[in-house]
């Protein structure tokens, strides 16, 4: 396994992982002992991104994991991981799967991911550099779950969907009582509003996208929804989801929804989209929200 990194800031986490992660871009490489142990599956994405934010980029993670055991259940074996109990301890712990676990860290911002053994049967580690990336803000139970086509350079670097100055989804989002807070993905998430994008990977524009990236992030996010299914998925961006999905889409409600669930289309809200306004893209928001409380 390739060696934690550098010289200077050094953090082993383990419970902190499980509350908080060190002030952004403060440590340069982490060692988790037992990632897992303290968490259930659901908060894991979000302590993924509070670490990747904690890292410098291009610094590194070496996590410890329990290996998913073979007397597991053919529907935990299915999506990856499974809750047990440590008959030495008495504690619950996470057990999971290798690639379970490569797709939590590339969601979460992470690339380069190596798995190797920890010594053991029942564990393994991941090593995982911080990539200039924008971790998935997500969890089960969410009420929506917006879709953005793929992060910009600026909310990479800050960390926030839609972060860049001028852009309205966050003043349109408060208009319309979708969101509480400015810009503060975690206050949205804990109030039931989670970010995802279609493609993962940072582009200045989304015409460097190729078909190939777009086809398997639509896999991905069907993916997604099947596991977290949220209350609504609210893709913002139409233009990408035309690209992407159906050139004939047009703004509103998606017929039949998306990977079984409710599905809204809407335009960008980049400043840059002179056809829609910030009272417009207010009301949109505020008939996912109306929505998503229906239930």
């Amino acid at each position: 396994m390739a060696r934690l990194g550098g010289p200077g800031r050094v953090a082993t986490l383990d419970r902190p992982l499980a509350r908080a992660a060190p002030a952004r871009g403060s440590i340069e490489a982490a060692l988790v002992s037992d990632s897992g142990v303290w968490l259930p599956a659901t908060r894991l994405p979000l302590a993924l991104a509070r670490l990747h934010a904690a890292l410098v980029e291009g610094g590194r993670a070496g996590l410890r994991w329990r290996r998913l055991p073979e007397a597991a259940s053919a529907h935990q074996k299915a999506r990856g991981w499974a809750r047990r109990r440590d008959p030495e301890t008495g504690r619950f712990g996470l057990t999971c799967d290798s690639e379970r676990v490569r797709t939590w860290l590339e969601d979460a911002g992470f690339d380069e991911i190596e798995i190797a053994s920890a010594g053991a049967r029942d564990h393994f580690w991941t090593l995982a550099r911080r990539a200039h990336a924008l971790p998935d803000f997500v969890r089960p139970g969410l009420s929506v779950l917006v879709c953005g086509l793929n992060p910009s350079p600026y909310s990479a670097r800050s960390g926030v969907p839609f972060g860049r100055p001028g852009n309205r989804f966050w003043p349109a989002a408060l208009r319309a009582g979708l969101a509480r807070s400015e810009r503060d993905p975690i206050d949205a998430l804990r109030a039931g509003l989670g970010f995802t994008d279609l493609c993962k990977r940072v582009t200045r524009r989304a015409s460097e996208l190729s078909a190939e990236e777009y086809r398997l992030g639509i896999e991905r996010l069907a993916r997604k929804l099947l596991e977290l299914r949220p209350g609504v998925l609210c893709f913002v961006g139409l233009d990408g989801w035309r690209r992407a999905v159906d050139r004939q889409a047009r703004p509103g409600w998606l017929p039949g929804g998306f990977a079984g669930r409710p599905a809204y289309l809407m335009p960008s809200t980049s400043g840059l989209n002179a056809h829609a306004d910030l009272d417009s893209l207010a009301r949109h928001f505020g008939r996912v929200r109306r929505a998503a409380a229906r239930g």
